[in-house]
């Protein structure tokens, strides 16, 4: 479902089950991502203004997680299976590219544009990360268990949130990284993480 304002609109029809997971603005185009099930697999899929485009063929599990729109391209970021693997992958207008050796489960959660440059931060086999360009950057240098969950750029800044955690605390905390330095917003007495933000400009 998109809800504006309050009021509700189906993207599908319900026969299958079906994930809305992320929504994008541009216009006066509405994108939403999510997956549909074929009865055998979860499909990929973007809405535009509720008309569905495919991004996978249906043979694999796929979950895209978010969408960015810069100009006319239209970029998701998800992971598919590859049958022994989680592939973490961003569409730029329905066209893959694979983030990682597809050895390793990745999993995309945010994609964010700046200029030229498109950053997709997540996890990749436990570790937070934040791909550039499909070079990724490792951010939690001293945890054992990170992710990296949301990423949003500000005049040349990346800012990316998430969590952290150590064998010395029972609990993850919440962590923001700017430029890659990280930012402890919990004392990790209490399980917690940052699953989106959003950046203010001062007016």
């Amino acid at each position: 479902m998109l809800w504006k304002n309050g009021v509700a609109t189906p993207l599908t029809d319900g026969t299958q089950n079906a994930t809305a997971t992320s929504v994008a603005v541009s216009g006066g185009d509405v994108y939403v991502v999510g997956s549909e099930s074929n009865r055998t697999h979860d499909v990929a899929k973007v809405w535009k203004n509720g008309a569905a485009t495919s991004l996978t063929d249906g043979t694999q599990n796929a979950y895209p997680r978010s969408v960015a729109v810069s100009g006319s391209d239209v970029y998701v970021a998800g992971w598919e299976s590859s049958g022994t693997h989680e592939v973490g992958v961003v569409w730029k207008n329905g066209v893959a590219t694979k983030l990682g050796d597809g050895t390793r489960n990745a999993y995309p959660c945010s994609v964010a544009v700046s200029g030229n440059d498109v950053y997709v931060a997540g996890s990749d086999s436990g570790d937070a990360v934040v791909w550039k360009n499909g070079v990724a950057t490792q951010l939690a240098q001293r945890a054992v268990d990170a992710a990296a969950n949301s990423v949003a750029i500000s005049e040349g800044d990346v800012y990316v949130a998430g969590y952290e955690g150590m064998n010395t605390h029972e609990f993850n905390w919440a962590a923001l990284w700017r430029n890659g330095v990280v930012t402890q917003l919990t004392d990790g007495v209490f399980e917690a993480g940052v699953a989106n933000f959003v950046l203010l400009k001062s007016q």
